[in-house]
């Protein structure tokens, strides 16, 4: 195994899932499309991120085996970015406590219909 390799890759996926998780905020976190996407936010970044991967051709299995780049991989790769997006997501604002007025807006509102 190269480990080189392996550390780059895993830099780039998470880069990428960085990029796509900031590109989305301004969809996701938007006052009026915040409770309208509520239940596709995963699908969205889903496809977000393999249209990503197969424009950029960004395949993490391929690149860690050293094989040929693959659509199979592309597949797999967009998962892992559109999971590293929502984790992001998660660390940011329940870890770190950063949101926008929108959001935290939408929490009080929940909060007060309870």
């Amino acid at each position: 195994m190269d480990w080189q390799n392996i550390v780059e890759t895993c830099a780039i996926v998470t880069i990428v899932a960085l990029f796509v998780e900031r590109a989305l905020s301004l969809a996701f976190e938007h006052k009026f499309l915040l409770h309208r996407l509520s239940g596709y936010k995963e699908i969205i970044a889903y496809g977000v991120s393999l249209i990503v991967c197969f424009f950029w051709e960004i395949d993490a299995i391929s690149s860690i085996m050293t094989t040929e780049k693959q659509e199979i991989g592309y597949f797999i790769t967009a998962g892992v970015i559109a999971g590293g997006a929502k984790a992001s997501v998660h660390l940011f604002q329940d870890v770190m406590g950063v949101r926008n007025s929108a959001v935290n807006q939408s929490t009080l509102n929940k909060s007060v219909k309870e």
